[in-house]
Formats: structure tokens, C-alpha cells, sequence
């Protein structure tokens, strides 16, 4: 299934955002119980004990036309190893793999996983609200209006501000001044 091309979302109050997923399916069921319309910020796999099953929950959520997904960095990841694009393979993403590899329906959720992501943006809009994984890039904003977002130039939106540091745990250090430039009356999600 391909995304569809507009969340049904009348009230921005009905919305749930939910992201950083990791593989736990069942906090995922929780999360989107009761949820009319859902943007899922990514991060679906990797980490957790079922990427498999949060997989087939969020595509099955996003072919009822109550979700959208907005591109993040695992996933980013996950995509180009199952595209055959030269990836380092760490230890979450090669369990990840080897899950998804091992699943009865591997076949037909690999396709549709890589479907439903190649249709993902970078940033989501909904009214006066922007979508993303990791941050929105201020230069990517003008008159009020977030710009089309593409991946050349909307790492932040993947990885969020980063200034090239590690954290002791290998982590990188994360800023937040692309904070301070979204415009007035405008609201970020990440």
C-alpha cells in the first residue's frame, strides 16, 4: 500500500503523534488504540523485540488511511540495506534483518514496507503544523510556510540538528536552535 495522499484529520486535537517505535509492537497497539488519525514520525525498527510486527501494524494503519508516516533515520537505514545500497549494518539493524528476513510474510511486508516508504516525506504538513523525525531546517521555511522538503538537503528532518559531537553512550550530541526560527502561529512535531 502507498501512502494515502491526505490523513483524514478535521480537528488538530484528534491527531496523535507517535514516533522513536523501535521495534516494540505492543507499546505501538497502546499508543494507537482509540486514535482516529496518527502520524507516525518513524524510528519504526531497530532496538525493540518485534520490527516485524510494528511494521505490519503501522502499514496496516496507513492503508486504512489513518496514518501517515514521515521519513526518520532507522527506517532511512533500514530502506537503502534492503535496497541494496551500501549501509554499515550494526547490531539493531542486523537483527532487524534478519526478523524481517525470517517472517512468514517476509516477502509481502518488505514490498509493501518499501512502497509505503518510498512514498514518505521528509516533513508533513497539517494546517499550521509540521511533521518530522528530527527537526525542521530553518533555512526550509519561508513566508510562513515550510518549503518541499528533499533528502539532500533535509538531513535535519532524519537526524535532527547535530553539531558532530558524541555523547559518551555514541550517540550524537542533538541541538534544538532550529527551534527558535520556526515562524509564529506555526507548531513543530518531531
Amino acid at each position: 500500500p502507498a501512502q494515502p495522499a491526505c490523513l483524514r484529520m478535521t480537528d488538530p486535537q484528534s491527531l496523535r503523534a507517535i514516533g522513536d517505535v523501535h521495534g516494540e509492537a505492543r507499546m505501538l497497539e497502546r499508543a494507537v488504540a482509540g486514535a482516529d488519525a496518527i502520524v507516525l514520525l518513524g524510528d519504526l525498527v531497530d532496538g525493540g523485540p518485534d520490527s516485524p510486527g510494528v511494521l505490519r501494524l503501522a502499514l496496516s494503519l496507513i492503508a486504512s488511511g489513518r496514518a501517515r508516516l514521515v521519513r526518520s533515520n532507522h527506517d532511512d537505514k533500514l530502506y537503502r540495506a534492503l535496497t541494496g545500497r551500501a549501509v554499515k549494518v550494526g547490531a539493531e539493524l542486523a537483527r532487524t534483518l534478519a526478523d524481517l528476513r525470517q517472517a512468514p510474510d517476509a516477502e509481502a511486508l518488505i514490498g509493501a514496507f518499501l512502497r509505503v516508504f518510498e512514498a514518505a516525506p521528509y516533513a508533513l504538513v497539517r494546517g499550521r503544523y509540521v511533521f518530522a523525525h528530527g527537526a525542521v531546517q530553518p533555512a526550509r521555511w519561508r513566508d510562513g510556510q515550510p518549503q518541499t522538503l528533499d533528502r539532500a538537503r533535509d538531513h535535519m528532518a532524519l537526524y535532527g540538528e547535530v553539531n558532530g559531537e558524541m555523547r559518551p553512550d555514541g550517540k550524537p550530541v542533538r541541538l534544538y536552535g532550529w527551534v527558535d526560527a520556526v515562524p509564529g502561529g506555526w507548531t513543530a512535531i518531531v
